[in-house]
């Protein structure tokens, strides 16, 4: 889509990862060395030559006449931005503001790429006769709705603008259900459609349970508070659910793989759909699975076996035994789009960290082709991270959610 009205203020949305910027320092400023005192009457005494100072670069300052952008969200008639929004609270505004464009350039000359729907946000095109981008999103389900919007000039990324956007669960919703140990086995063996909305209000132990070739596909949302569901295992192309195309989000899952033939199992489910949204998880993966017989379709993924979604500002502690299971999903789904677009296929980690060995970190590989062993959208975003060797700096989650220590690995805080 090409921008194409004069003004210079557009509205669109991108639900794409951050894209990490490194600050370059400065080289320290390095005393001269100082000469040897001559003595005027030895002329064969020579002066030690001084070493030269080494240039520092000077810091480049903030241009107020540089092309930027900057996106903002606001109520529809309201001129105050919007930080945090409940869920389901009706339509919102997305201006993005473009300042400054190059000499020579016009606004036709570049293209903003739409995001896709997730189960966190719907997207409504609400583009007008004038050529304006007009764009609303509906705020589905709790999650930190954030990423970058990128202007392309062809296929080169002219400019990046990133935006963040706190969504809130709304207990008042007619639709929560709470989420204890009877309803998450029911979850994991209803064999049909969920869409219910739930809520923890307490950590859920299972007590041991095995969950094996569940049939559920589940839509809704599970809302964790910071609480853990802990003390289940996994058998075989399975999770809590069969199919995972739903939000879940600020919860700590500690559970065990036991795979054995086909695998792909993951903690939440066998496999998502493109509207899956994972934000603000922790999860602690033990892998206790049979050593596979063909490497190709027998791993595991911490997470799901298989995804088509997005993860973002999650923590995977794997305690991998088979070097069997990859920290957030063991296959994924991406197909190159135009201007980086976010296909509705596509796997995104973005903002994640796991304790894995770099060959088990993203999505497993082996080949270019189309399909499931794909590897992730090139803007994915994990780190591989000794937790003993680490800084709180290290990571780049909210601190309002985290707990973070140096040497520790993050930790969820809950509302208990």
């Amino acid at each position: 889509m090409k921008l194409t009205k004069g003004l210079l203020i557009i509205s669109a949305m991108m639900a794409l990862g951050l894209a990490g910027c490194n600050n370059a320092k400065s080289p320290e400023y390095v005393p001269s060395k100082p000469s040897d005192p001559v003595d005027p009457s030895d002329p064969s005494d020579p002066v030690d030559p001084v070493d030269p100072v080494d240039p520092v670069d000077p810091v480049d300052p903030v241009d107020p006449t540089d092309f930027s952008g900057k996106l903002e969200f606001f109520n529809a008639g309201e001129t105050t931005p919007l930080t945090s929004v409940k869920e389901m609270s009706g339509a919102k505004k997305a201006k993005i503001t473009l300042s400054n464009l190059p000499d020579g350039k016009q606004l036709s000359d570049y293209t903003l790429v739409l995001p896709r729907n997730s189960a966190m946000v719907t997207v409504i095109d609400d583009t007008d006769s004038e050529g304006d981008f007009t764009f609303d999103i509906v705020p589905m389900a709790a999650g930190v709705f954030k990423g970058v919007v990128k202007v392309m000039e062809g296929t080169t990324v002219a400019l990046t603008i990133p935006y963040s956007l706190n969504i809130e669960a709304d207990l008042t919703l007619s639709d929560y259900v709470k989420l204890d140990k009877a309803a998450l086995l029911a979850l994991n063996t209803n064999g049909g459609g969920v869409n219910t909305r739930y809520y923890m209000d307490a950590d859920i132990d299972l007590e041991g349970a095995e969950l094996t070739k569940s049939t559920t596909t589940f839509t809704g949302s599970i809302y964790g508070a910071g609480h853990t569901i802990k003390n289940f295992s996994v058998v075989d192309e399975s999770g809590i659910v069969l199919s995972f195309q739903g939000t879940i989000f600020d919860v700590n899952l500690e559970g065990e793989l036991k795979a054995s033939g086909a695998s792909w199992a993951g903690l939440i489910a066998k496999e998502t759909g493109w509207r899956s949204y994972v934000s603000n998880v922790s999860a602690t993966v033990t892998d206790n699975s049979e050593a596979p017989g063909d490497w190709t379709w027998a791993r595991n993924g911490g997470l799901f076996g298989m995804t088509r979604g997005i993860i973002q500002d999650t923590v995977v502690n794997l305690v991998a035994t088979s070097k069997r299971t990859l920290a957030f999903a063991a296959y994924s789904h991406y197909v190159e789009a135009n201007n980086y677009q976010m296909d509705q296929d596509n796997a995104f980690v973005d903002n994640s960290y796991t304790n894995g060995d770099s060959d088990i970190l993203l999505p497993f590989g082996p080949d270019p082709s189309q399909g499931w062993n794909n590897a992730p959208s090139p803007d994915s975003n994990a780190t591989s991270i000794a937790w003993a060797q680490s800084k709180a700096t290290d990571f780049k989650l909210s601190t309002a959610l985290w707990t973070l220590a140096d040497g520790k690995m993050p930790t969820l805080i809950s509302s208990k």
